[in-house]
């Protein structure tokens, strides 16, 4: 049983050396639909129909994202999603974190969540903006946007322009 030495075709996926009726070894192509992917075009083609998202596409052909949605843009196909992790298992609220910034000792880093909670519990204790972007360490503008997110008014708004 004799392969071609220089080629190994198995590896590449193209087909594969079948002896014939007779024992002598014969290629036999892999039909087209079963190929690997020629160009960068098919290779985006046949993963996003295998429902990979543009990140898992860059990460496995080692192209980043954005060059896989421009391919993929070019083609006309639809972007798919990335998953995103369900509420119950993105962390919670750091309480400790929260206090810490009431209390004007900014934690490093801070998540958002966390920096709306304390805006809300430091509005509920009758803070302006300002009062509250003085203790936090955050700007008058970041206080501003947290409580525009969250539905929050408070009574004199003039307080709150800097």
């Amino acid at each position: 049983m004799t392969t071609h030495p220089t080629f190994d075709a198995n590896a590449l996926g193209y087909g594969e050396w079948v002896p014939d009726r007779r024992g002598i070894q014969r290629w036999v192509p892999t039909p087209a639909e079963q190929r690997p992917p020629q160009t960068l075009e098919e290779a985006v083609e046949r993963m996003n129909a295998d429902g990979k998202n543009d990140r898992e596409i860059g990460d496995e052909l080692g192209i980043s994202p954005r060059g896989i949605c421009h391919v993929r843009r070019r083609l006309g196909i639809p972007a798919i999603p990335q998953q995103v992790a369900p509420k119950e298992a993105r962390p919670k609220v750091d309480e400790v974190a929260v206090r810490r910034l009431i209390q004007g000792d900014r934690p490093v880093p801070t998540t958002i969540e966390e920096r709306e909670q304390a805006v809300r519990e430091l509005t509920e204790l009758g803070l302006i903006g300002r009062q509250i972007a003085d203790v936090t360490g955050m700007t008058t503008r970041t206080v501003w946007r947290i409580r525009k997110r969250l539905g929050i008014r408070e009574l004199d708004t003039r307080e709150d322009v800097a």
